[in-house]
């Protein structure tokens, strides 16, 4: 769905429209490759289409393994789905690589590290997050809970946020 500029130019890649997702027996998958990761509109899409599981191939080699970790587990709870998230191993436990699996709660259920592996972790793709809502009211699914507060028109600001913030500039940003 998103592509860096070095994607859209070099190789001439296109960017997709449309979330991706299919069914296999009653498991729906959902997904994201490397760059999409970091929209978490993506994954709001994915868990409109009731997501069970999202199949995430990274690279991102420039990031650290804790950012790694965090991205992952933040997009399972923007999805209430169980990311598996499969990277390159780069033999640098602090950067880049991080297969894992993460639950639909946010919790890592295994992680390769930065070594090449095969991953095992037991899940429930149908389990979803539950938490009481507050206020001495009952358990909610969280996914349910936040998009029957979403409030979409206001988190698109009039301008985009680069124009507010950040010039274009050769296809890069710098801060004004």
């Amino acid at each position: 769905m998103h592509l860096t500029d070095a994607e859209a130019t070099d190789p001439g890649l296109t960017p997709g429209s449309v979330p991706a997702t299919f069914e296999h027996g009653e498991i729906r998958f959902g997904f994201a490759a490397c760059f999409d990761l970091y929209f978490p509109e993506h994954f709001a899409a994915l868990a409109a289409q009731a997501v069970d599981v999202v199949l995430c191939t990274s690279y991102q080699r420039s990031e650290s393994a804790d950012r790694i970790r965090g991205i992952a587990q933040v997009r399972a709870l923007d999805t209430g789905a169980y990311p598996l998230r499969g990277s390159y191993a780069m033999g640098q436990p602090d950067t880049g690589a991080h297969s894992l699996v993460a639950a639909a709660d946010g919790a890592v259920l295994n992680d390769a590290g930065a070594g090449a592996c095969l991953l095992a972790a037991e899940l429930d793709p149908k389990r979803k997050f539950t938490k009481p809502v507050s206020h001495g009211r009952p358990e909610v699914e969280h996914r349910a809970l936040i998009e029957s507060h979403r409030r979409a028109g206001v988190y698109c600001p009039r301008l985009p946020f680069r124009n507010r913030r950040f010039a274009r500039v050769n296809r890069s940003f710098r801060a004004v």
